[in-house]
């Protein structure tokens, strides 16, 4: 019996043994475990405070991005109206320079038909002044006067078509010099209608006849210029 009761004592000892070291295991486990989460929450809070430092991060590239983005928007707008703007700048310089030739090409006609009447106003005062010393001599060679019938000129022994144009205008002497004379059939005391574009603008009188030009007194008319047509109207 008593030796029955030692194996008893002894089983329960190893049963307290076994169960002191499970309990010890199991707190050992335990706090393995309490550190193990504590070591986890700390590395979840890093990773979280990473991740935030990340999302923030991307954000703010997002935002830089954004603008880089909104800027090449930009300098591609104002790069396409530079363009357009440049564009537009050949085309008037491209206008300016046809305008240019265009208004040179104009100005040397002018200077041209300036000489060409320059010439023929000298020829004409030269032509005048040759008559006017002929028929000084002619008179001052006659002994007797020679009373000159007045020739009755009918507008029906001339053209009716256009006859020339009048080449210069002298508002202050009231005379015009035509580019018609003698070649036309032209004689002193006719008296012309000058047109434009169909329209009587006024009339005048030849008072002095040449080869290729004449003299004319303006007798109505205010608005008569260069290159007015002329046509026989009468005596």
């Amino acid at each position: 019996m008593q030796k029955g009761a030692y194996i008893t004592v002894f089983l329960l000892s190893l049963a307290g043994i076994s169960l002191l070291f499970s309990t010890i295991n199991l707190s050992i486990d335990k706090k393995e475990l309490s550190i193990n989460i504590e070591n986890k929450e700390k590395t979840k809070k890093k990773i979280e405070r990473e991740l935030a430092k990340i999302t923030k991060e991307k954000e703010r590239v997002e935002k830089n991005l954004q603008e880089v983005i909104q800027a090449k928007m930009n300098t591609q707008l104002q790069l396409s109206k530079a363009k357009s703007e440049i564009e537009v700048l050949g085309l008037k310089i491209d206008f300016g320079n046809k305008e240019k030739q265009i208004l040179s090409s104009e100005l040397e006609k002018r200077k041209r038909k300036e000489n060409s009447l320059n010439e023929l106003v000298d020829r004409i005062k030269q032509e005048k002044k040759d008559l006017l010393a002929k028929l000084k001599g002619w008179k001052e060679n006659k002994k007797k006067e020679i009373v000159l019938d007045k020739i009755v000129i009918k507008a029906d022994e001339f053209p009716k078509e256009i006859l020339g144009e009048v080449l210069v205008v002298n508002k202050k002497y009231n005379f015009l010099i035509l580019n018609a004379g003698k070649n036309k059939g032209l004689k002193t005391g006719l008296i012309l209608t000058i047109y434009r574009n169909g329209e009587i603008r006024g009339k005048a009188r030849i008072e002095e006849i040449y080869n290729n030009t004449s003299e004319a007194i303006i007798l109505e008319g205010e608005e008569i210029t260069e290159g007015d047509e002329i046509r026989v109207l009468q005596k």
